[in-house]
Order: C-alpha cells, then sequence, then structure tokens
C-alpha cells in the first residue's frame, strides 16, 4: 500500500474533525470592547475573551496560573445563565472563581462579574 494514500487519508480525517473560531468583539460597560474568541469543542465550547491591556478571563477550560506565570492577568469564570459558559454572554454574565495575581493586582477578585473582571483587565 503507498504510504502516501494512507496519510492523506489520516489528513482528511482529521480536517473532518476540525472545528472553525469563531471571533466577536463585545462592548463592556463603561466603554470597553474585548475580543471573544469561541471555539466549538463537540458538546462544549472552549470561550476566552483577551482585552486591549493584554488581559483574559475565560470559561472554566483557561487556567488562569499558568498564564500569570508569562505575564498575563487572566481570570476564570462559572456560568450563571447557562449550564456552560458557550458564548460571550454567558462569559460577561459569568462569576470569577479564580483569578491569577496578576489579575488581582489590577482588583479581580473571586465572585465578580466576567463583565467587571475584563473592565479591569
Amino acid at each position: 500500500m503507498d504510504r502516501r494514500w494512507i496519510v492523506s487519508e489520516m489528513v482528511a480525517a482529521a480536517d473532518a474533525r476540525v472545528t472553525t473560531a469563531q471571533v466577536t468583539t463585545a462592548a463592556v460597560a463603561g466603554g470597553g470592547v474585548v475580543q471573544v474568541v469561541t471555539v466549538p469543542l463537540g458538546p462544549a465550547s472552549l470561550v476566552l475573551a483577551v482585552t486591549a491591556g493584554g488581559g483574559v478571563v475565560g470559561c472554566g477550560a483557561i487556567d488562569p496560573g499558568p498564564l500569570g506565570r508569562f505575564g498575563i492577568a487572566a481570570a476564570r469564570v462559572r456560568p450563571t445563565t447557562a449550564p456552560s459558559v458557550g458564548c460571550a454572554a454567558d462569559l460577561l454574565a459569568g462569576v470569577v472563581t479564580e483569578a491569577n495575581v496578576a489579575a488581582q493586582a489590577r482588583g479581580v477578585v473571586d465572585g465578580m462579574a466576567g463583565e467587571e473582571a475584563l473592565r479591569l483587565l
């Protein structure tokens, strides 16, 4: 069997599983704007927002600790309006459950709304 054919078939199968990320813009209270990236992953989505100041607020799959080691202020939110964070609105309405040291230095604390965390970052 020709190896090129096998590799070609493997690539085609992988391409069929790849989903396209959606990038949207969301307004934040106080006049700010953030870019929100949503990556569908089957039954769930990876959702995160990046601020103009380089901060990140994301769904439960985002780990603020390692991002902090790169100097990135980051926070994780849990959903309040849906079973999981699946879009920008869920992220803004979510509640911060973890913030790294860099995010805390900017005023982000556990229990605040995702939108407020984004405004601070």
